[in-house]
């Protein structure tokens, strides 16, 4: 007899998400909300079927992720996670998804608010601008790594224990902190309404280097993403009264 997965704990997902995100909102211009995890594992399913205990596994290791982003990224404003769970479940592998997902879980860990680095969001992530600046740097050896493939997670790893020395010497870009603030390595202003507005800006102008509201996003490196979102930033605040 065959065995269906179960899609059960996926609509679970979707309810926790609804019920502890203090702020739950996608980049789609589509819209509004992030996508129904329920909707996307039966989409992957369909196309990929996987075991029930994987099926499970991935339920438990996700909602493991969103715990960790909830417990180390407060403010996190956009949850659009649909290329990391495609990215999850496409392992297809019960020991390489508890891999990818512990080093995911690791790495909010070490960036987020609770750590000596205290970012406040998981945008620039998931979003792609820090995968497309490093594989602007070296093209030709980086151009067909994805931005949630374990060698560009390997990198994060890496740049993770250079920050925190840098944060050891108090280096002048970046210091130590005092207590409950929040750092903001950037040129423009970071706050929760300003995020916002950028990030939704960018997406309206294809400013996104990676559309992660989609299970398998589009990608691009090859613009100057960095330039793209100052210069948006800028554009905002000249609309704003003086």
């Amino acid at each position: 007899m065959k065995v269906v997965a179960s899609f059960a704990p996926f609509a679970a997902l979707d309810r926790y998400c609804q019920q502890h995100c203090r702020i739950y909102r996608s980049l789609n211009p589509a819209r509004p909300i992030p996508s129904s995890y329920e909707s996307s594992i039966k989409m992957l399913y369909r196309k990929n079927p996987v075991s029930l205990a994987f099926n499970e596994a991935l339920a438990t290791s996700f909602l493991a992720l969103i715990e960790a982003t909830l417990e180390h990224f407060p403010e996190n404003i956009f949850w659009d996670f649909d290329g990391i769970f495609a990215a999850l479940y496409m392992t297809k592998n019960l020991e390489k998804l508890e891999n990818l997902s512990t080093t995911l879980t690791e790495l909010f860990a070490g960036y987020g608010a609770n750590s000596v680095v205290r970012f406040a969001y998981t945008h620039d992530f998931i979003f792609g601008f820090d995968w497309a600046r490093w594989v602007a740097k070296a093209p030709e050896e980086r151009r067909n790594i994805g931005p949630f493939d374990p060698a560009f997670l390997a990198y994060l790893e890496q740049r993770m224990g250079e920050l925190k020395s840098l944060i050891a010497g108090n280096d002048a870009k970046y210091g130590s902190l005092a207590n409950g603030k929040i750092r903001n390595p950037y040129g423009f202003n970071r706050s929760p309404p300003e995020e916002a507005a950028l990030l939704e800006k960018l997406a309206r102008e294809k400013g996104i280097p990676v559309a992660a509201w989609e299970l398998f996003p589009r990608i691009s490196w090859q613009k100057d993403y960095e330039k793209k979102r100052e210069a948006a930033y800028r554009a905002l605040k000249s609309l704003l009264p003086s």
